[in-house]
């Protein structure tokens, strides 16, 4: 793929400062591409339908052929997580994941771009998924209301440090446990356990999803306080960025027009480098 230079003229969508005081760009995107980027993509609720003879065609793994385990009798319909989801909201997501993220020295295998899944926390693309209904909205996060706490006898600890009490304080560890394998993935060699050549973490997912990550220090902590001593931390070794507030939009709709640009902006052939010419060359 071949990434567009830079630009210096200005972006007409650029917005007002986003609530973490950062705005970005489409002439930024070249240059955030080259020093090295993952992207996290919400999920989307629109996907294959497993009665759908048009869907079927498409699955990875047939209803008749083996999911999981050999030592269970399940089988398919399933999917790569690439392809389940099936808006244009997603599709959208997918294709700016797919163009701005990007590692040297990555390991082999090792995708730049993941899915944010309330079923599966943190999902990678290229993995067989099987249709699924659960939401973020089914997730409880009311301490007071018993339907939405569980059992937490080892007394683990979410990634702020506090002790696990609700069904969303158990996602957030568990996105907490992807995000850090994921990222470990990108780890120079030989390089320390909190170290990876990525510079930036894009984040493309709605309020719910983000909110409820951001106050329990998924972002702020990873795992440094859910294991050993909660006072020796570290801080999340990405620099992360949620791209939708970083720029004045209204909902999915500006948010599509943005990808959108974003996209093509990132299609754009780069820019052919000057070279002397024997009539402009001199000794």
């Amino acid at each position: 793929m071949s990434i567009a230079p830079a630009q210096t003229s200005p972006d007409v969508v650029d917005g007002p400062d986003s609530p973490t005081g950062e705005r970005i760009r489409l002439s930024d995107l070249s240059e955030i591409h080259e020093r090295g980027a993952l992207a996290l993509v919400g999920c989307g609720a629109a996907k294959r339908d497993p009665t759908d003879e048009a869907d079927l065609h498409e699955a990875s793994i047939g209803p008749d052929e083996s999911f999981g385990p050999d030592w269970t009798d399940e089988t398919g319909p399933a999917w790569k997580a690439r392809d389940l989801y099936t808006s244009n909201y997603f599709h959208l997501k997918r294709q700016f994941a797919e163009r701005i993220a990007g590692v040297e020295n990555a390991r082999k295998g090792a995708s730049p771009w993941g899915i944010l899944s309330a079923k599966h926390h943190v999902l990678m693309p290229w993995k067989d998924v099987k249709y699924y209904e659960k939401s973020i909205k089914d997730i409880g996060d009311d301490e007071t209301n018993p339907d939405h706490r569980v059992e937490n006898p080892h007394g683990l600890r979410r990634p702020d440090g506090r002790e696990i009490v609700t069904e969303m304080d158990q996602w957030a560890r568990l996105v907490a446990f992807g995000l850090m394998k994921w990222i470990a993935s990108f780890r120079p060699i030989r390089g320390a356990p909190n170290t990876t050549n990525a510079k930036t973490l894009f984040v493309l997912a709605g309020q719910d999803y983000i909110n409820p990550l951001r106050d329990k220090g998924v972002f702020e902590y990873g795992i440094s306080r859910m294991a050993g001593d909660p006072n020796q931390v570290s801080d999340f070794p990405l620099h992360v960025r949620f791209l939708f507030e970083e720029f004045e939009n209204d909902g999915i709709g500006d948010q599509m027009s943005w990808l959108s640009d974003a996209v093509d902006r990132l299609d754009e052939p780069a820019a052919p480098t000057e070279q002397a010419t024997i009539e402009g060359w001199s000794p």
